[in-house]
């Protein structure tokens, strides 16, 4: 799957939408993090760009935390100095990364048959 660096996460394939179950990684010593540092379950709420939504992340007793702007970050670390973020489960990572595979070089082609068609 191709991640893409930005000042302000990774950008990846995976397009972020409002309803979509993320891993939320809050803060180790926070009012969240009872479990370590292991993710939290969240939700979408809003999305500001393809690296940062709102959420409502659910701590490990189940109770709900709204966030706002939290970045993306697909490496296990906090991008910048955010002291909080979110990533794709893995699961949704192996598909997209599966979804890359089978459509690699399909947009070439796409582009090359629109190109074709305009000429006419």
């Amino acid at each position: 799957m191709s991640m893409e660096r930005t000042a302000t996460g990774y950008k990846s394939v995976i397009k972020p939408t409002p309803g979509r179950v993320v891993w939320f990684h809050p803060p180790v010593d926070g009012q969240m993090a009872l479990n370590g540092s292991e993710p939290c379950a969240a939700l979408i709420t809003y999305v500001w760009s393809d690296t940062m939504v709102n959420l409502v992340a659910f701590d490990h007793n189940g109770v709900p935390h709204s966030r706002t702007s939290v970045l993306c970050s697909d490496d296990g670390e906090a991008p910048g100095n955010a002291s909080w973020w979110w990533e794709w489960m893995p699961y949704q990572k192996g598909q997209a990364a599966k979804y890359e595979a089978t459509t690699e070089g399909k947009d070439e082609v796409l582009q090359a048959m629109v190109d074709s068609g305009n000429r006419k």
